[in-house]
């Protein structure tokens, strides 16, 4: 039987991200569930993630506030890349591993929050209960 995994909205949480776009070529937007999908599954493949926070997590709903994916033709052949628009200091993640680093610095930003959820999700997850009442509250772009 599967662990049951929090469902974490992103975009409920406190975010860094500039809701800017892509500035040249032609791009498209993405649904957002393309780019949550992608960080449900990497997240969940990292053991060490999901040891920092006691449980695995889908997240749903939407992106972190300010942050977007788009989509571009590279050859105008087809070849297209995807890549996620909104960092502070204007990178663009082109993968779910990639943007996952600074989703986890939203998260760990938003700790305490999303330990109660976890809390009231599950009332005796005792990793997460040990952590309880940390204060991270800035968002630390390392990526």
């Amino acid at each position: 039987m599967a662990q049951p995994r929090l469902q974490l909205d992103l975009s409920r949480l406190t975010s860094d991200g500039t809701t800017l776009g892509p500035s040249r070529r032609i791009y498209y937007p993405l649904a957002d569930s393309h780019m949550l999908k992608l960080l449900t599954m990497r997240f969940n493949e990292s053991a060490t993630s999901v040891l920092y926070w006691g449980i695995e997590m889908e997240f749903v709903g939407a992106l972190p506030h300010g942050f977007s994916e788009w989509t571009h033709d590279t050859s105008g052949q087809g070849v297209t890349i995807n890549e996620v628009f909104g960092s502070p200091r204007n990178i663009r993640y082109r993968s779910g591993s990639h943007f996952l680093g600074h989703v986890e610095e939203i998260m760990r930003a938003n700790e305490n929050t999303i330990r109660v959820q976890i809390q009231n999700y599950q009332p005796n997850n005792a990793q997460n209960n040990s952590q309880m009442h940390v204060q991270n509250t800035a968002i630390n772009c390392g990526c």
